[in-house]
């Protein structure tokens, strides 16, 4: 079962905020492409399967914690649910970032310098895919709390 049925998806992007959709599709792009890259070194050897995997996982972990980047609430006057940065978003996006920026030394020494890549664009991809996750179960409740 997915996320949201098909009535439910329809009643979401009637409440949801334009700003908030574009954000969800950007991480839809750019998952798709880094996908692809990742299909293509697999093909060529330059990554393995198990080392994808890893990343992915890690990084969906990663990214299921700083989910909560954003503050998804309802907005009584617009009728729609909305996301902003809030303090405890900044905070997750500090160490988001420290992660983003340290994250081939971290996994330098456990991952083969030639797989590094593939490892680290599979985290990338783990990320946001845990940020969708997160961000569509509070889309989700919200909506179920104030949509009528």
């Amino acid at each position: 079962m997915s996320l949201f049925e098909k009535k439910e998806m329809d009643v979401a992007l009637k409440h949801m905020d334009t700003k908030l959709r574009r954000r969800i599709r950007m991480f839809f792009v750019i998952i798709f492409v880094i996908l692809c890259v990742l299909g293509y070194e697999l093909f060529t050897g330059e990554v393995t399967l198990i080392n994808i995997v890893a990343g992915i996982l890690i990084g969906a972990a990663v990214g299921l914690v700083l989910g909560r980047m954003f503050k998804i609430y309802w907005h009584p006057e617009a009728k729609k649910v909305m996301g902003r940065l809030d303090i405890i978003g900044i905070g997750a996006l500090f160490f988001y970032i420290l992660f983003a920026i340290y994250r081939e030394q971290i996994f330098r020494e456990y991952v083969d310098a030639p797989h590094l890549r593939g490892f680290v664009f599979s985290t990338v991809v783990g990320v946001m895919i845990g940020r969708i996750l997160t961000m569509g179960f509070h889309i989700k409740k919200v909506i179920e709390d104030n949509a009528k």
